[in-house]
């Protein structure tokens, strides 16, 4: 969900070869076929899963857990890397909205209505839903906690949608990439690693964007506007609360 998967899936591929753990991947329909090609990893497989299963957690269940197909006596646990709510909603934004319409003129005008009708199909993370809460946004839904958002039904609080997440064992943080890195390679047993863990420096959030619409480039910066209408946003959510929560 704009969080550095591609980062993170290319440092589990390498850290899980290094330590010689088995591993598989679904990503959805849209994936599969590129990971196996570019990695040859096999596909997950239910029956028989490997040590490491690695995928979009939308790809499971729409989002309600891939837990819920291992073997009944399965034993697991998430590592799932989150991102900085405002990077996340501009990467969102110029990902997903340029392709559609790239040259947009009023960028703050466009993030805001764009975005806003994103989240508007995922109330579950409003301070103040104006109705039942409910989330049909396959990209929200992750800030629900990616093991099970069907914990949006109990949510009434920011300090509940923090709460959903309690049942993750390890969140990667890709502001600290070096010292979630770190981290993974601890998890999955690895020697070497230095006394104590780089504490890591946040990275400076991308602001530009270049584009192909036909055969004319473009690349378009980010305002003061466009911030304040970011800043607005997210603090109509709880996802600066997740993410404290998280770092």
């Amino acid at each position: 969900a704009k969080s550095g998967g591609t980062s993170l899936r290319y440092a589990i591929h390498s850290f899980a070869k290094q330590a010689n753990l088995t591993m598989q991947v679904e990503y959805g329909s849209h994936g599969n076929a590129e990971v196996r090609r570019l990695q040859g990893i096999l596909p997950f497989d239910p029956s028989n899963p490997a040590r490491i299963i690695m995928g979009h957690a939308l790809a499971f269940e729409q989002g309600q857990g891939f837990h819920r197909k291992l073997p009944a006596d399965s034993t697991y646990k998430y590592i799932v890397m989150l991102r900085e709510p405002y990077a996340w909603l501009q990467s969102l934004f110029f990902h997903f909205h340029d392709k559609i319409t790239p040259n947009v003129k009023d960028v703050s005008a466009s993030m805001r209505r764009w975005l806003s009708a994103e989240f508007s199909h995922c109330n579950c993370l409003s301070r103040a839903p104006s109705g039942p809460r409910q989330c049909v946004s396959s990209q929200a839904q992750y800030w629900l906690s990616p093991s099970d958002d069907s914990q949006c039904k109990t949510i009434q609080t920011c300090s509940d949608a923090v709460a959903a997440w309690d049942g993750v064992g390890l969140v990667l943080i890709l502001e600290q990439f070096e010292r979630s890195t770190a981290l993974l390679r601890r998890e999955f047993g690895l020697p070497g690693l230095p006394a104590t863990i780089p504490s890591g420096r946040p990275s400076e959030s991308m602001n530009t964007r270049d584009a192909m619409s036909g055969t004319s480039v473009y690349s378009q910066r980010l305002t003061f506007a466009d911030a304040g209408q970011l800043s607005k946003l997210v603090d109509e959510t709880c996802m600066h609360e997740i993410y404290c929560r998280a770092r």
